[in-house]
């Protein structure tokens, strides 16, 4: 009797996002695998199609195949009741948009080139570069419809290190480590909070902002395990989009590593420190200068016109002027806030899904945003505020 020899291909395979969320953002099961979901979920499960007799010896029948979401195919000969049972053969697959690469199989040692389109209950592919080899082409090629109750689950997504994943009605998360031992810690707090009302909600879902101590303004002896400590709580909280702060530099870049490592962006309004940038590589920001300049420069930002009329509506609105430095958090905090709808989308379910990285990247890129501080560009190698003479000047009228 023919059929394909029964040999199983190699497994290992990589999948480059047919959505750039669904398949290569937002993996789940694990704070940092990238083997828990790699194939689109629409693809993943138990398929059927009647198939015509094959040039390797196979009459015509109902074929099977299944998908698993690791990027394994399974194909099964007709007469085939289950997709749990042994497979005639297996390959690996890999997508990139709309496109399917079907990998070596028994037969033909090379690659199939396919389009797909998955509907609620088919998946549709047709062969586009696979002439060398009919037999793959034609068992293939065609709408194969579920096989529901062999269909794999979707496991659900959860935050982790990759992404974070705010369910329907509830807030985005972000961190302020702030200072209870610095005397202007609560004008920054309202400065914050002054943006959060500004800005509004972010596609539809609030903001809250979790306050975290971090006592190191004082310089004190235990700087930096308070820095380390308070480090590994904003972390641990998996629901926190970002970190508003540390407000001072002493331990700061020894969390600087812890938050480097969870992938969770920063931005200070007031840390100054010049060696802070290459303990954040790509998550640290600032919206203030280092210590070489800030002598210089934050006397003259905070006076020019539009931090000053910041500055009135801050005092109506909390009844008090605020303190130096507030004016940067609230780009800060403005910055983030814009840059999470840009690195955000909303699934299927409602939910709203960050991608970490791309929060860091368009941090990290904001460029000529017009701030109360005048117009607030980030260098994209460091995360250091750039010193912007002419935009000064112009700011200055």
């Amino acid at each position: 009797m023919g059929g394909w020899r029964r040999a199983h291909a190699p497994r290992a395979v990589v999948i480059a996002g047919a959505s750039a969320v669904a398949a290569t953002v937002l993996l789940s099961g694990g704070l940092a695998s990238a083997s828990a979901r790699t194939v689109p979920h629409a693809m993943v499960g138990c398929w059927h199609r009647r198939v015509p007799a094959l040039p390797v010896g196979t009459s015509a029948g109902v074929w099977l195949m299944k998908i698993r979401s690791g990027g394994e195919l399974l194909a099964f000969r007709p007469g085939t009741k289950s997709c749990n049972a042994r497979p005639e053969f297996t390959a690996t697959i890999s997508v990139t948009g709309s496109h399917l690469t079907i990998g070596p199989i028994p037969r033909c040692s090379t690659k199939g080139l396919y389009t797909w389109k998955a509907a609620a209950n088919s998946l549709a592919l047709q062969a586009t570069a696979d002439k060398s080899c009919l037999p793959r082409r034609l068992l293939f090629t065609g709408v194969w419809k579920s096989t529901a109750p062999n269909k794999e689950p979707v496991p659900p997504l959860v935050s982790n290190t990759i992404h974070v994943v705010v369910p329907p009605g509830q807030p985005i998360q972000i961190a302020f480590a702030l200072d209870s031992g610095f005397s202007g810690t609560p004008s920054l707090a309202h400065a914050i909070q002054m943006a959060v009302d500004d800005h509004g909600g972010v596609l539809g879902f609030p903001i809250r902002i979790n306050g975290v101590n971090v006592p190191t303004c004082s310089d004190p002896p235990n700087a930096v395990t308070a820095a380390t400590t308070a480090a590994y709580r904003i972390t641990a909280n998996l629901q926190n989009v970002a970190v508003l702060g540390q407000v001072c530099s002493h331990g700061f870049a020894q969390a600087l590593a812890i938050y480097q490592k969870a992938g969770m962006v920063v931005v200070s309004g007031i840390a100054t420190n010049h060696a802070l940038p290459a303990a954040g590589r790509t998550v640290f920001n600032r919206t203030i200068v280092d210590d070489n300049r800030v002598a210089d420069w934050y006397p003259v930002i905070s006076q020019l016109p539009s931090d000053l009329a910041w500055r009135l509506d801050y005092t109506v609105k909390f009844g008090a002027p605020p303190s130096d430095f507030a004016d940067l958090y609230y780009d800060a905090a403005i910055i983030v806030l814009n840059d999470i709808a840009a690195a955000s989308q909303v699934d299927a379910k409602g939910e709203l899904i960050v991608n970490r990285a791309a929060l860091a990247t368009a941090v990290r890129n904001t460029s000529s945003y017009p701030g109360v501080t005048c117009s607030v560009t980030i260098d994209p190698v460091t995360g250091d505020r750039t010193d912007d003479e002419a935009a000064i000047s112009a700011c200055a009228g």
